[in-house]
């Protein structure tokens, strides 16, 4: 009993790191509502900073730009120069791909402009969706406001349902999709699901890229020392929830195998013995067989003994004969041969020559098989 309680408990255990990673992502709504996780309730706005805040792709415009400067060092100085004096912009560099680097670039709201002081790492949430969902294209609705979101193999891009984009086929169009291709609807409470998932899937790189200075902590990097207890407890957490999950199934393969081990021994014992026998009944066979081609080969022999046939040669292949001499007439014996029970067909293998003594032939028989 206390065993099958182990086996039931054991797989949802690891889930437990997935929630507590996910209760450290939360996300803001067009509204300003705020939620934990994937939760779908709202909450009060923490008190402190959150670690990771996902805002609403209505709380923001975006834009893609593309440089070609190989250093993510070098070109983050050429975009702190560019738009240093613009606190609520935010870019996100992407991987160096075919000479290129294409940026992306988040202008918030006046509305949300103070949600940067919330947490330690802002990421909007079209970028979010992106890791989390696969190739196609998503019509995705936050109350009354409606977005789309398509994604291909290496980019994607949003955009907002508005008057003159205020249709799925217009939508289509501006953003390069085929005409016939579907799109998938997605609710907030959905998006909600997704967000702790793409999150996970950003990596470490972008969530840099999202960290917000508040004012006084210039020069101060991220809260390494909070971040290095958060994952290292969470570390632990997983090493020790694994660590019980590998001993549960171990402790049910090693009572499995030790409840199978008689019944395993007795089927090998049968099959030897089943081995033994076949490899019997397969020398029996061959000896039988030898024993049928011996006994119809004498039948043959006796049916053509006559005074008048001289035998020059009776030669013996398996189930083949062949049998050649001098007889005053050659068609009688090859159609007694014919007739023997024993003879599955019997042919003339050269053409009749007549000689002093009578016909000479060769006959070529096949035995037949005993059933």
């Amino acid at each position: 009993m206390a065993e099958t309680k182990t086996q039931a408990t054991a797989p949802a255990r690891p889930n437990k790191l997935k929630q507590s990673f996910a209760a450290l992502v939360w996300r803001v709504n067009r509204q300003l509502q705020w939620f934990q996780g994937n939760q779908s309730a709202a909450k009060a706005a923490p008190k402190r900073r959150v670690a990771c805040l996902v805002v609403a792709r209505g709380l923001y415009s975006e834009s893609w730009q593309t440089f070609n400067i190989r250093s993510q060092r070098a070109l983050q100085k050429v975009l702190k120069q560019k738009y240093g004096n613009r606190p609520n912009t935010l870019f996100f560099i992407g991987p160096w791909q075919q000479n290129q680097r294409r940026v992306l670039l988040i202008e918030l709201n006046p509305a949300a402009q103070v949600l940067q002081d919330k947490a330690y790492t802002l990421l909007p949430e079209s970028m979010v969706l992106s890791a989390a969902l696969p190739n196609g294209l998503y019509e995705i609705a936050d109350g009354e406001q409606v977005y789309y979101l398509h994604k291909q193999e290496q980019q994607w891009q949003t955009l907002l349902r508005s008057q003159l984009v205020n249709s799925l086929d217009k939508a289509r169009l501006a953003l390069g999709c085929s005409a016939t291709q579907a799109a998938t609807q997605l609710s907030y409470q959905q998006v909600g699901a997704l967000t702790p998932r793409g999150v996970s899937k950003l990596g470490l790189a972008t969530w840099q890229q999202g960290y917000q200075q508040q004012e006084g902590q210039a020069g101060k990097g991220l809260p390494w020392q909070q971040i290095g207890i958060t994952l290292g407890a969470i570390g632990g957490i997983y090493l020790l929830v694994s660590s019980a999950y590998l001993y549960a199934q171990a402790a049910m393969i090693e009572s499995k195998l030790e409840q199978i081990t008689p019944e395993v021994a007795a089927l090998l014992d049968q099959q030897q013995q089943l081995q033994r026998s076949q490899q019997a009944i397969n020398e029996l066979s061959g000896q039988r067989v030898n024993d049928q081609r011996i006994n119809a080969f004498w039948q043959v022999f006796i049916a053509a003994q006559a005074d008048d046939n001289n035998f020059t040669y009776l030669q013996a292949n398996d189930s083949k004969l062949v049998m050649g001499g001098t007889i005053p007439e050659a068609l009688p014996l090859l159609s007694k041969l014919y007739d023997l029970p024993s003879v599955k067909t019997a042919e003339f293998g050269s053409p009749l020559r007549n000689s002093r003594l009578g016909q000479q032939y060769r006959i070529e028989m096949e035995l037949a098989d005993d059933e």
